[in-house]
């Protein structure tokens, strides 16, 4: 359907709510919504009735993100045992930061399935700081950057901020 009202056209022959909200949510109209739920309450139907057939007829790629991270990481717990470490490794690899930064969250899921296949209960032991995270390329955060070396001058003991610190402790 090209057209509202090819849709309404469609709505018309329609053999119960249910078709008529496939028809609605497969068209991929603006408005085919609106459109389904005014024709649905001109036949008597329930507001509440008309929404739970517009959810069920909503193609599977729209109820989810289909294809994202999660699925594949539950698809790759699903198919064998796995180590929390690489768990962690496989979380960690993703491009995502924002799957990096959702590390306790992804291993709590690790855990769960681990309990599950084992038959007892698994506790996770790596945490979001312990976990080795991705760097971004090329650069290195400021906490891992060296301090260039410092020595006490005592030629010279107010020379810079730090050497008048230490001559007044010495003091």
């Amino acid at each position: 359907m090209k057209t509202i009202l090819e849709l309404m056209m469609a709505l018309t022959q329609a053999d119960n709510i249910a078709h008529g909200a496939k028809l609605s949510a497969e068209s991929g109209l603006p408005g085919a919504k609106e459109v389904y739920m005014a024709w649905g309450k001109e036949g008597g139907e329930s507001v509440n009735t008309l929404e739970a057939a517009w959810k069920a007829a909503q193609p599977e790629k729209a109820k989810g993100k289909a294809g994202g991270f999660a699925d594949s990481y539950y698809d790759w717990l699903a198919e064998d045992a796995r180590s929390e470490q690489e768990a962690a490794d496989y979380i960690n690899a993703s491009d995502s930061q924002n799957v990096r930064n959702h590390l306790v969250h992804y291993l709590n899921i690790w855990a769960l399935a681990a309990s599950v296949r084992e038959g007892k209960r698994v506790s996770r032991t790596i945490s979001a700081s312990g976990a080795a995270k991705k760097e971004p390329s090329g650069d290195t955060p400021k906490s891992k950057k060296k301090e260039p070396e410092w020595e006490y001058n005592s030629a010279n003991p107010y020379e810079d901020v730090r050497s008048a610190k230490e001559t007044l402790k010495r003091e």
